[in-house]
C-alpha cells in the first residue's frame, strides 16, 4: 500500500485556511505597526490606531502622509516574505493577498466609520496589494524550483562501482541533486 503524502493531503481543508489568513492578518498588522511606530518617533506624531486604520491619514498633501505610504509599501514587501512562510504556494499568494486587504479594508471601514473615499488611500492599496502578491509569487516560485537535495555521501553510495576518481570529483563539485548531469549518463539511461 503507497503511504499517503502529508503535505496538503486534502485540497479543501478549512481549518488550516482559516489559521493562514489569520496569521498572516496578525503577523502584517504587528509588522505595520513596527514600521509606523518607527515613523511616528522620527516624525514626533502621536502614536494612536488613526495611523493603521483611518484613511484620512494616508494624504498626499502632508510628509507624515506620505511617509505613513512609504511604510505601508515596506509593510506589504514584508508581506510577501510572510506569504512565502506562511502560504508556502505561488498559486495562493494572490488569493491571501487579496483576502488580506479585503479584511484591511473592512477594519478600516468600521474604524473610519466610513468606506474610506480618499484616492490616495484607494492606489495605496492597489499597489501594495500587486506588490505583495507578486513579491509572494515571486518568493514561493524561487523556493518552488530550488533543485531536491538528496542525502550524498552515505557509505553505501560509497562501496558502489564507481572509481575513486570518480567520487574525489563528486566530492570537490556541487551536492548531490535529484538528477545527474547529462555527461554522466549514457544513451540507455544509466549511470556511468
Amino acid at each position: 500500500m503507497v503511504k499517503p503524502s502529508t503535505f496538503r493531503a486534502t485540497a479543501w481543508d478549512p481549518l488550516l485556511i482559516i489559521s493562514q489568513i489569520v496569521t498572516l492578518q496578525c503577523l502584517c498588522y504587528l509588522s505595520a505597526s513596527l514600521i509606523t511606530l518607527i515613523i511616528a518617533g522620527l516624525t514626533g506624531a502621536d502614536i494612536t490606531l488613526d495611523n493603521l486604520f483611518n484613511f484620512r491619514e494616508y494624504r498626499g498633501d502632508t510628509v507624515f502622509g506620505w511617509t505613513l505610504a512609504a511604510g505601508w509599501l515596506a509593510n506589504s514587501a514584508f508581506g510577501a516574505f510572510l506569504l512565502l512562510h506562511i502560504v508556502e504556494r505561488a498559486k495562493l499568494c494572490l488569493d491571501f493577498t487579496l483576502t488580506f486587504h479585503f479584511f484591511h479594508l473592512l477594519f478600516t471601514s468600521l474604524y473610519s466609520q466610513q468606506v474610506p473615499s480618499h484616492i490616495m488611500w484607494w492606489t495605496l492599496n492597489i499597489v501594495s496589494c500587486c506588490l505583495m502578491s507578486i513579491g509572494g509569487e515571486w518568493v514561493c516560485m524561487h523556493r518552488e524550483m530550488t533543485p531536491i537535495q538528496l542525502g550524498g555521501g552515505s557509505s553505501s553510495e560509497a562501496s558502489s562501482s564507481r572509481s575513486n576518481s570518480d567520487r574525489n570529483k563528486r566530492k570537490t563539485s556541487s551536492p548531490t541533486y535529484e538528477m545527474l548531469p547529462l555527461e554522466e549518463v549514457d544513451e540507455g539511461g544509466r549511470s556511468l
